[in-house]
């Protein structure tokens, strides 16, 4: 079994996506009316989109489109087969259809636009820059068991995320009705040897090192890590580290005191902090499963932090605010779409080219 490594960010666009605020698409019934967010490799983007005929509003994820029979058109409908296998399932982002279209006219590059339910915005907004969570125990057990949720809804469906953190957990305004979104690096293999895939700061011990004879990773063991990290970016406005691995200086300070590294370090009390040390356990065996996660959570019966404000810590702050973050858009009802049965409804748009990506 050969291994394979993802770039977490960064490598492997084909060409940075242009700014397309302000095009019509598909058949000019969507208006892409402001660029919400872009990953850090440029690789896909989302906007705020409009539908010209019923007034309702998408967010809408836009990517490169792939040549047919290549490595990336595989990718790319692998993201959309499992994001549709469990976007029934409650506390998954709604994906309603996707279709392939090029909003500029002349332009070689065909875009894939996958259009979904929007939200007001994302965990890593509330947790920073509206501080929502600060000094709030019942939203924080209700918001975590709420993501808990879904996580085991789409692993009772066979289907790992992989990429699981704060900007890929789409939330109202409130903090309430949170969605996972993304499945770009989703899989339903048991055990994986495609190591570093995702967010470095989110993976678990197993999937960030590749060292050993043979060595794989279970990606359902990944995603439960990667929910315990949430938490923690939830209760104290941080990460605890940027990789877990013995070279990163905050995972090896924390190995060094396990008893009193995070509690000194973020300030959390003594029960949050012996959740997490047996969450980040180093060997996947000792930590506990999804359900022991719950209820541990819930047998919590005081604060998390012993701050009565969130202390952003410097390193907080480069890995949370951005260049590329925006304001999002406000609560809208969440409605699914119904195409006009009319002909020529939404002729600002010249014929887009039909693609097996339409009607997911």
């Amino acid at each position: 079994m050969s291994r394979s490594y993802t770039s977490t960010r960064g490598a492997g666009a084909a060409s940075p996506l242009p700014n397309l605020s302000g095009s019509f698409v598909d058949e000019a019934y969507l208006e892409l009316v402001e660029l919400l967010t872009t990953e850090a490799d440029n690789s896909s983007q989302v906007y705020h989109a409009f539908d010209t005929t019923t007034h309702i509003s998408y967010a809408v994820k836009c990517m490169h489109n792939a040549a047919p029979g290549s490595p990336r058109a595989a990718d790319l409908q692998r993201e959309l087969d499992l994001h549709q296998s469990v976007a029934a399932q409650r506390g998954v982002a709604t994906l309603n259809f996707s279709f392939v279209d090029n909003p500029r006219a002349g332009g070689d590059n065909e875009y894939l636009f996958l259009v979904l339910n929007p939200a007001a915005g994302d965990l890593s907004n509330l947790i920073l820059q509206r501080q929502m969570y600060v000094d709030r125990p019942r939203l924080v057990k209700e918001s975590f068991l709420m993501l808990a949720d879904a996580v085991a809804e789409c692993h009772n469906a066979g289907v790992y995320h992989r990429d699981l953190r704060p900007r890929n957990v789409w939330c109202d305004a409130e903090g309430g009705s949170l969605r996972i979104a993304n499945f770009e690096k989703a899989t339903r293999e048991e055990r994986s040897v495609n190591f570093r895939c995702g967010d470095l700061a989110y993976m678990s011990p197993e999937c960030a090192d590749s060292t050993g004879a043979g060595a794989s990773y279970s990606p359902r063991e990944s995603d439960i890590w990667a929910l315990a990290v949430i938490l923690f970016n939830i209760v104290t406005g941080s990460r605890p580290w940027s990789v877990p691995h013995p070279s990163d200086e905050s995972y090896a300070a924390y190995r060094a005191d396990e008893e009193n590294h995070l509690v000194e370090t973020f300030h959390i009390t003594p029960a949050a902090n012996g959740f997490f040390r047996r969450c980040f356990a180093a060997q996947a065996a000792d930590r506990p499963t999804l359900d022991d996660m719950t209820v541990a959570v819930l047998d919590i019966d005081d604060r998390f932090s012993l701050s009565q404000r969130l202390v952003v810590h410097s390193r907080a702050s480069k890995l949370f605010f951005r260049p590329d973050s925006r304001e999002v858009i406000g609560d809208v009802r969440f409605l699914d779409r119904r195409r006009p049965e009319e002909e020529g409804l939404g002729g600002k748009g010249g014929a887009k080219k039909k693609s097996k990506y339409k009607n997911v």
